[in-house]
């Protein structure tokens, strides 16, 4: 893609829809980066998803657990988007889990939360790993797409 080429980016969920104009993502190499996007609400995969899909690869898990079992088969992917508060495997359950095994991708995962409510473990978490959790409120589109380039780049020069 020429420098200057646009994409519209358009995220509708059961509030509403946005839509923006972004400029492509300049991510040179054989393929699109891969990222994997995690949640328990449906709706919110569904959305990031068809959004996502235009600049890279995407799939997606209803949850830690079934994350957890997709990476244990195939663990290649650029960048992982893991919501926080989740029944059974949370966030920060699931990023202890790739850190002791995929040390690499868990440096690639950023998270996203609508709220924390769950206990002083998971205020914790996010205190702690505050450079890379974002608020799902908060998130623009564009700010999506810059965050999971950013993390697919470095993931290019690692490998």
């Amino acid at each position: 893609m020429a420098e200057n080429d646009e994409k519209t980016l358009r995220l509708v969920t059961g509030s509403g829809s946005t839509e923006v104009a972004h400029p492509a993502p300049d991510l040179r190499g054989s393929r699109r980066p891969r990222v994997l996007l995690i949640d328990d609400d449906p709706f919110i995969l569904a959305a990031y998803r068809r959004t996502l899909r235009r600049f890279f690869e995407v799939e997606t898990a209803a949850g830690g657990e079934i994350a957890l079992a997709m990476l244990e088969a195939d663990h290649d992917y650029d960048v992982v988007l893991c919501d926080i508060v989740m029944p059974g495997v949370s966030g920060p359950i699931f990023s202890e889990r790739v850190a002791a095994r995929w040390p690499a991708l868990d440096e690639r995962t950023v998270f996203w939360t609508a709220g924390i409510t769950g206990g002083e473990a998971l205020e914790a978490f996010v205190t702690r790993e505050a450079h890379r959790v974002f608020q799902k409120g908060d998130m623009d589109p564009r700010d999506v797409v810059e965050v999971l380039v950013e993390h697919a780049r470095k993931a290019r020069k690692t490998t």
